[in-house]
């Protein structure tokens, strides 16, 4: 997140906050059994919900408060914005009004002006789709069509998840999103995570773009090495071949830079697919280009691009990326420090307000408890977790949630403990 080497923070717990992850050495351990019937989870302290969801808090299936450790993928302001409430309103009213090139237009406009009041270098030609998937097809559409259809491959990175059509599901490395799917599209290759000599063994003649995304969502949600995002722009350079990242799970902004893969390396983006915290909730995608392109929208949700156009220009007027990256920073050290105690902790990555929690605990059983405790938390591989902040956390929001976290860990370590007497 800095020009300078990687410095160390130290935090009292003894763990370690390195550029984007807060890192805990411990023996590698198999997860621990999920326990026995018979253990039963403390009672919830988690209070009944009326009213709408504001900051992190919503209500949960059973109308208890939950704290919502990803609403940044609902918005950067997190719940019941009322700016972001009242674009679409006047969205609705203007509805009839509204067509796809005045809304692509006027996000394309408040990109430039990020991109102008900073030094970063993130394609600046937005367009407006109604589902980030469609984004992401487009982007991989584009590369496939660019020089009449020769080179149509693409190489995409093993463990990835790129969304749920079928072009999507085949540029995803993650084996069951194929599976009971039949033959997917032809022109994919898979590699490694951080291998860039299997990525240059995998480029020939018909190969015109590498998709890659700034986090490995199945490993503890931890960020790609600088070493390779380098690396891989080297290679497209040599090979003629466009760099696509996939941003669309990483909250939009929030490394302090329009894409957290600039904060990661400072190398040229050809084409990016942002997403979380702009829509509100609904679907949505931008797709952000440095050439112009032409792809088919679809159906645009006006609504949602309102929504995302608004988000923009509140996140300007506050100037949240100038203090987005200490705000991300202080929330991986304060949680770190909160979970510091419990030794099936491994690992805590950052990469913005994206957090992952790396344990010898399966995750389903981490998320299950995490529930019962008021707190949603999705798994990020067999043995993690990971939460997407919005940038903007109140102090009682953000103490609620490091309490029924600990609380949750707490319970959890007691519960595998009696399973192993």
């Amino acid at each position: 997140m800095n020009d300078e080497e990687p410095g160390e923070e130290s935090i009292d717990d003894g763990l370690e906050l390195e550029d984007h992850s807060v890192a805990e050495e411990s023996s590698a351990e198999e997860p621990a059994d999920a326990p026995e019937p018979g253990f039963i989870l403390p009672p919830s302290t988690a209070k009944p919900f009326s009213g709408p969801p504001t900051g992190i808090t919503r209500g949960d299936d059973a109308n208890r408060d939950l704290i919502d450790a990803m609403a940044g993928r609902y918005s950067v302001f997190g719940f019941g914005e009322s700016k972001l409430i009242e674009s679409a309103m006047q969205a609705v009213d203007d509805l009839a009004l509204v067509n796809q090139s005045s809304t692509a237009t006027s996000v394309t406009e408040l990109i430039q002006r990020i991109s102008d009041s900073s030094s970063d270098t993130s394609p600046t030609l937005a367009t407006a789709f109604a589902h980030r998937d469609l984004a992401i097809e487009a982007a991989i559409t584009f590369s496939r069509t660019r020089d009449q259809g020769k080179r149509y491959r693409t190489i995409a990175i093993s463990g990835s998840d790129h969304g749920r059509t079928g072009v999507c599901r085949t540029a995803s490395g993650l084996p069951a999103l194929r599976e009971n799917y039949g033959p997917m599209m032809a022109g994919f290759a898979h590699v490694r995570p951080g291998d860039l000599d299997a990525i240059k063994a995998n480029i020939d003649d018909q190969t015109g773009c590498v998709l890659i995304s700034p986090l490995q969502l199945d490993a503890g949600a931890r960020p790609i090495d600088a070493e390779f995002l380098i690396g891989v722009r080297e290679l497209c350079d040599q090979h003629g071949l466009l760099l696509a990242v996939d941003e669309s799970e990483v909250v939009f902004g929030s490394c302090g830079t329009m894409l957290a893969s600039a904060s990661i390396a400072d190398v040229a983006i050809d084409l990016a697919i942002v997403s979380a915290g702009l829509f509100a909730g609904m679907p949505g995608g931008l797709l952000l280009s440095s050439l112009p392109i032409q792809v088919d929208q679809g159906d645009d949700n006006p609504i949602a691009t309102a929504v995302a156009t608004a988000t923009i220009d509140e996140m300007i007027h506050q100037d949240l990326f100038a203090s987005a990256a200490e705000t991300s920073h202080q929330f991986a050290v304060d949680i770190a420090e909160a979970i510091a105690g419990y030794d099936f902790v491994r690992d805590i990555a950052q990469l913005g307000t994206v957090i992952g929690i790396e344990t010898d605990i399966e995750s389903n059983l981490l998320v299950k408890n995490a529930s019962h405790f008021g707190l949603h938390l999705v798994e990020a591989g067999e043995t993690a977790v990971r939460m997407a902040l919005p940038i903007t956390v109140s102090k009682e929001d953000f103490s609620e949630l490091t309490r029924r976290l600990a609380e949750t860990f707490e319970a959890t370590e007691k519960l595998t403990a009696a399973v192993h007497v």
